[in-house]
């Protein structure tokens, strides 16, 4: 079952981070835009939580927004 899920976008490309718990232990899933797939489990929840932050820290840095944020910034500029 999936604990968090956030998806980052650059121009017309998206990756999607998922972070699920699977037998015992913690597994974050990385999913590209063109369909690439990778996932790394950790069985403490600190080293997962971890590698995500600075896998979204080194997203954000070349230039990935999440798209939460990008949704927030369409409505803030779309006429009323």
């Amino acid at each position: 079952m999936p604990l968090s899920t956030r998806t980052f976008e650059r121009a017309w490309e998206h990756v999607t981070l998922t972070r699920q718990e699977i037998d015992g232990s913690i597994r974050i899933v990385v999913v590209w835009s063109d369909g690439l797939t990778c996932s790394h489990a950790f069985v403490s929840v600190q080293e997962a939580l971890e590698y995500q932050r600075q896998f979204e820290m080194t997203l954000s840095a070349a230039g990935w927004v999440r798209e939460e944020i990008v949704t927030a910034r369409a409505r803030a500029n779309s006429p009323s």
